[in-house]
């Protein structure tokens, strides 16, 4: 029975840690450059993100250029086995009072550095264009976390 019971409390230690890590479906944080690989220019962003099939991912991105001027895109891509993600901008969502739309579209490539601890997504965007190789093309750097779920 002494062993029994030490036999669950191992396995329950050793799965614990599994069942706790975060999920890449939700809502993440952070920011986005733009400017240039190495620009410190950056904006408020926002991925909502939900599976739709056993590798494919779809969702919308948010950035916030003022707190005024918000550009909403939905978003469509794929996960791979390594847990690196490639997505793309769909189309522009205007919203009320605000139907400029941005100047490009991007793609993304991203890694989700799943922990127990500290989950993230960090990558790269590109401008898409089909000219991917053009020298002027814009491009930055992204950062994010996952949004913490509020306590009700």
């Amino acid at each position: 029975m002494q062993k029994l019971i030490l036999s669950c409390l191992f396995w329950s230690m050793i799965c614990a840690p599994i069942f706790s890590q975060v999920s890449l479906e939700g809502s993440w944080v952070g920011t986005i450059t733009t400017g240039g690989l190495n620009s410190k220019q950056t904006y408020k962003f926002e991925l909502v993100l939900a599976r739709s099939g056993k590798n494919t991912l779809k969702g919308r991105s948010f950035v916030y250029v003022s707190p005024s001027e918000v550009i909403e895109m939905d978003i469509a891509g794929k996960l791979y086995g390594d847990q690196s993600i490639y997505l793309e901008d769909l189309f522009y969502l205007p919203s009320e009072g605000r139907e400029t739309t941005p100047p490009y579209d991007r793609k993304y490539e991203l890694i989700f550095n799943r922990s127990i601890w500290d989950s993230n997504l960090e990558g790269f965007w590109q401008e898409k264009r089909p000219d991917p190789f053009f020298p002027m093309r814009s491009r930055g750097r992204i950062f994010l976390k996952k949004k913490k779920a509020s306590g009700a």
